[in-house]
């Protein structure tokens, strides 16, 4: 059975090898063989229609968000300095969740990765989730994306490149499902990195550059806030740019109705059972972001659940 990717030609490779450019939905049809078809003679048309749709779903209000039941791991990054394997400063939370939920089988989306093989890294995923008695399979050697979603116990989006992963799920249309399977059927999601860019509503606060074109901005929207991983508060000597605080302080002044999260490495964000809490292997604080308000840090085992209302 062939792969949704390698019926156009992907074998595997990294995308930066592939010197082919994404088809650009505002200036006509570009053809990418590794992964997409020809798109419509009106692309901008078509592809908004179903991107449009796709917003007023992933932004319609929770009726009581307090009784949204969802299992969600939202990591800063995959690995601590000396960690051997994959989320390894992350046993003791992920081993609860894993034991609550009991997933037999999930599925890792490896779209972000834009310097490495995807089939490595599901390898190395299976060796951490072994011990749990559960299978790790990929999307990308998947016949059918949608279906292989509706297959799984629980999904797992690591890092990366945020807008080439959003962009990915939305051309796939693993958007509408991938929220239903979370929100609604309360499956596993653990992500990092890009993987908890794109839990968020929109992917304004990366750090990545956006090296497609016609990005898509909304995102699973699994909380209402928005998230900055790999936060971190130095400043560097004789560096004359802007620090992290100062760019997020930027977004706050054009969006000022909106928060933000800022999670150091070695920290994750956590929502179970109608509770959001924060959790860390380094001692690091969180810090919220509000407009024209200093920030403010919130240490391990923090109650955050007015974080989940914000969007309610």
């Amino acid at each position: 059975m062939r792969s949704i990717l390698s019926r156009y030609g992907y074998d595997g490779t990294v995308l930066s090898q592939k010197v082919i450019p994404f088809p650009n939905l505002f200036t006509g049809a570009h053809y990418f063989p590794s992964i997409y078809e020809y798109l419509p003679v009106e692309p901008l048309k078509a592809a908004s229609a179903v991107v449009q749709e796709n917003i007023k779903i992933i932004y319609s209000k929770f009726a009581n968000c307090s009784e949204v039941v969802m299992n969600v791991m939202l990591f800063s990054n995959g690995k601590l300095p000396g960690d051997t394997s994959l989320l390894e400063y992350g046993k003791e939370w992920i081993r609860p969740m894993m034991e609550k939920t009991q997933p037999k089988k999930m599925l890792f989306i490896p779209f972000a990765m834009i310097r490495g093989q995807y089939s490595d890294r599901t390898q190395q995923l299976q060796q951490v989730f072994d011990e749990y008695d559960c299978e790790v399979v990929s999307i990308h050697e998947a016949e059918d994306p949608v279906q292989a979603l509706k297959e799984v116990d629980g999904i797992i989006i690591s890092g990366g490149n945020t807008w080439v992963l959003n962009r990915m799920l939305h051309d796939l249309g693993l958007v509408i499902p991938m929220r239903d399977a979370v929100i609604n059927k309360g499956k596993l999601f653990i992500g990092w990195s890009a993987g908890t860019n794109v839990a968020t509503p929109t992917i304004r606060t990366t750090n990545d550059m956006p090296i497609v074109s016609a990005a898509i901005l909304p995102a699973l929207n699994f909380v209402p806030f928005q998230i900055n991983p790999h936060y971190i508060e130095a400043s560097i000597s004789g560096h004359m740019g802007e620090t992290r605080d100062e760019r997020i302080e930027e977004f706050l002044c054009m969006n000022p109705s909106e928060v933000v999260v800022g999670i150091p490495e070695g920290t994750m964000l956590q929502v179970c059972e109608g509770k959001l809490t924060y959790h860390t292997a380094t001692g690091k604080p969180m810090k919220l972001f509000k407009h024209g308000q200093l920030a403010e840090t919130f240490t391990a085992d923090s109650d955050l659940a007015f974080l989940m209302d914000i969007g309610c």
